[in-house]
């Protein structure tokens, strides 16, 4: 039986809730390679929760959910879930956002040459700021998007990462 789509919006909406009521801090500027201190892109900077509506294209499919971030000291969570509820992934993006580590992946994203392009991928994304936007950098180019939100291409692997703020989410 398929949940309906006031089951999917409630639940969605509950993991929302859970994440914004757990309490978090800022984010810790990154140091540039110029030693400038840069604020990353993702989270919004200052921003302890965050919901971003995710869509991943790769050559053969596609996944689209909302993507939850939650902000502790400085240390990111997040957890991709597509629109049934169901859980792709979860991540925690290290201090100084150097390693990501992938967490509780969904069977067909748990193969040892998706773990690594998304852990790429993922640290690549975190560690994006402003002066990073429009710059290819190893087969990577992140851009801004219609939507106000940032568009993440692996080049090499044709996988393209967008992610759109949440329409009608009051940010924390």
């Amino acid at each position: 039986m398929r949940p309906s789509a006031t089951q999917c919006s409630l639940l969605s909406s509950l993991l929302a809730v859970l994440v914004i009521l757990t309490g978090c801090r800022s984010v810790q500027p990154l140091v540039s390679a110029d030693g400038t201190l840069a604020t990353a892109l993702l989270p919004a900077s200052g921003a302890p929760a965050a919901q971003w509506q995710v869509a991943i294209s790769m050559r053969q499919a596609d996944l689209t959910g909302i993507c939850l971030l939650k902000t502790d000291a400085d240390t990111v969570r997040g957890t991709l879930v597509n629109e049934f509820g169901i859980r792709a992934l979860s991540f925690i993006v290290s201090p100084g956002r150097e390693k990501v580590q992938l967490r509780e992946l969904a069977p067909f994203l748990d193969h040892w040459y998706i773990r690594r392009t998304l852990r790429d991928d993922l640290r690549f994304l975190f560690r994006a700021t402003s002066a990073d936007l429009g710059t290819p950098v190893d087969n990577r180019l992140i851009t801004r998007n219609d939507r106000g939100g940032l568009t993440l291409t692996n080049v090499r692997r044709g996988i393209v990462y967008e992610f759109s703020p949440m329409a009608g989410v009051p940010e924390e």
